[in-house]
């Protein structure tokens, strides 16, 4: 605890004096928010170092006898923060103002109340313009076929009630969060699309915090050194070695894919021979560092596993070269700053994603990223760190902003943000489960699927398996089944991308043994098994004669003590079809893969 209170005292240069209430981060102008024009929002509210009482305050989102609406954001999902768009025509980029929930379809998600004061709920669900109603503490919502809005909670408390919509404020219109429907997933998320996605695990609403209560939902602050002199930004150029910002984001309930870190920033000013180079570094993470109950800030190690990293070259040429950037009339640029992974990376557990090299002297000093104003936690443990060194040993070492940086009443996180695809692949039709069971004689199957990429990317393994699904052969692909993969085409014969796949499962001859075969489908992000079993035209029996679901030298073993009297029939599943020696074949048979 006593080097955790050191380390903040140096990361944010605290007063001598601990009851001292004195600001450590003085408040600056908001983030601009570009439509045409930027336009800079000004807030007055402090921001400031917090004490431990402060940290565990901030958990009672209101008074006790009072009641407040919310819920946290569903585990493995994500905010989506800004729209962006390769076409010059629109603006560009934006941020939403009402940010769209970052989902897999077809997956079911878990929406908990976390009212304070309630009594009761009531959610109401949106599909389609229809509302269904539920009154349970939690509601399981199955996105894509059952839902297409965020849900609406209102919590009742025996003071009266409060509802809770997560919007964002256009002037003084609150809007509701929506995200396309089943029909439209396609055409969203097809490759190539001129709209990029920029996600966060923590909400940025666009000129407002969560709920739409509070004007201006991002800040950028001032820092000052030991002597409470000017030091510079909390986010950008500064003099107290805050060199790096950094967000969490917890393992997802399917795998998701990044193609590019983005740094929300403004006010950077180079001279025409600078030449910055930005970092993104993707770590990996066992889980996320859940808040400290002592109110210290959580701080830890540079994680030891590497998944990914980027680095981009930044000058004022190649900033005027990119999409997402806007340069005001005093020749700083204000953007997202986009940093391209060198190939996508496939994401399966939680995460830590950091940017740095920005504090350098070829960066002007009002050069600053922005942090989320939101005044809920989103569930999942700590979400923003910034990056430092560690005082003892000089190792590089990341602060978690909650219960180190911000005013007691927000949970915060830098705008560290990441261009998500959610890959999916998935059956079309409701009645397909994934097994087909083929008859004696050959036989073709058509299986719709949808898909995210045109199949011509989709990798095809198949496997012969036996009835416990244990590989046989080796993992050889059989001779005796084979898959083909179609696109559909539009009228003129045109393929369309993506979309809906025929997929064609053949079995090319009969068969007088039972068989099966497992049909993986995968491409980065997406995974689909697709069983066949032929049933045959003989008895059932493979050589599993203990019945464990495997064929192997146990069997051998027991089949040779049945036939020399050793052994009981009756003591095995299936020791009574051992009678003779061409029972023996039956087992090395299927040991060595052969009908």
């Amino acid at each position: 605890m006593k080097r955790t209170l050191l380390l903040a005292a140096v990361v944010v240069a605290m007063t001598a004096s601990a009851h001292t209430k004195s600001e450590m981060v003085q408040q600056a102008p908001a983030m601009p928010e570009v439509v045409t024009t930027p336009e800079v929002v000004v807030e007055t509210a402090p921001v400031h170092r917090l004490t431990a009482a402060e940290v565990k305050a901030q958990h009672k989102v209101a008074p006790k006898d009072n009641v407040k609406a919310w819920y946290n954001r569903p585990a493995g999902t994500m905010w989506q923060t800004y729209i962006t768009t390769d076409n010059v025509k629109n603006p560009p980029f934006k941020a939403c103002y009402a940010p769209y929930l970052n989902v897999n379809p077809w997956r079911n998600y878990t929406f908990e109340s976390s009212s304070t004061g309630a009594v009761s709920q009531e959610w109401k669900v949106y599909y389609r313009r229809k509302i269904t109603t539920y009154t349970t503490p939690s509601v399981d919502l199955y996105w894509g076929c059952q839902t297409d809005t965020i849900p609406v909670l209102t919590a009742y408390g025996t003071n009266g009630s409060s509802e809770y919509t997560p919007a964002g404020y256009n002037g003084s219109i609150k809007q509701a969060s929506y995200i396309n429907g089943y029909s439209n997933y396609i055409g969203q998320y097809k490759p190539g699309n001129s709209q990029h996605f920029w996600s966060s695990p923590k909400f940025f609403g666009s000129d407002s915090n969560r709920d739409g209560s509070v004007k201006s939902g991002a800040y950028t602050s001032k820092v000052n050194d030991a002597s409470g002199q000017p030091a510079g930004r909390l986010m950008g150029k500064n003099s107290v070695n805050l060199n790096g910002m950094a967000i969490a984001a917890e393992a997802p309930v399917a795998p998701y894919v990044i193609t590019r870190v983005g740094l929300r920033y403004q006010n950077l000013l180079l001279d025409q021979t600078s030449t910055v180079p930005i970092t993104a570094t993707i770590y990996k993470l066992n889980s996320v560092p859940a808040y400290n109950s002592d109110g210290a800030p959580v701080v830890m190690g540079e994680p030891s596993e590497v998944l990914a990293t980027a680095t981009v070259n930044v000058s004022t040429a190649w900033l005027a070269t990119q999409r997402e950037q806007y340069r005001g009339t005093d020749g700083a640029y204000t953007g997202i700053l986009p940093i391209a992974l060198k190939e996508p990376l496939e994401v399966n557990s939680a995460i830590l994603v950091c940017v740095d090299g920005y504090n350098v002297d070829a960066v002007n000093a009002d050069f600053t990223s922005v942090y989320s104003a939101d005044y809920f936690d989103e569930g999942h443990g700590e979400i923003g760190y910034l990056k430092t060194v560690d005082y003892y040993t000089g190792l590089p070492i990341f602060v978690g902003m909650c219960g180190g940086f911000v005013n007691s009443s927000i949970h915060t996180a830098p705008a560290v943000l990441l261009d998500v695809e959610r890959r999916f692949l998935e059956f079309n039709k409701a009645e397909e489960s994934g097994l087909w069971n083929a008859p004696a004689e050959k036989s073709d199957s058509i299986v719709d699927i949808f898909s995210y990429l045109p199949s011509a990317q989709i990798n095809v393994k198949i496997t012969e398996v036996d009835k416990a699904g244990n590989t046989l052969n080796d993992g050889n692909a059989p001779s005796w089944v084979s898959v083909t993969l179609k696109d559909q085409t539009d009228p003129w014969g045109n393929p369309l991308g993506s979309g809906i796949i025929n997929m064609n499962v053949s079995v090319n001859d009969n068969s007088a043994q039972q068989r099966a075969a497992q049909i993986d489908l995968s491409f980065a992000g997406a995974h689909l098994v697709y069983n066949v079993v032929q049933a045959g035209t003989a008895p059932e029996y493979d050589g599993d004669v203990n019945g464990d679901g495997m064929v192997d030298i146990k069997d051998v073993n027991i089949a040779v003590n049945i036939i020399l009297g050793k052994a009981n029939k009756e003591d095995y599943p299936n020791g009574n079809k051992v009678n003779d020696i061409k029972d023996m074949n039956v087992i090395l048979n299927s040991i060595l893969g052969a009908k």
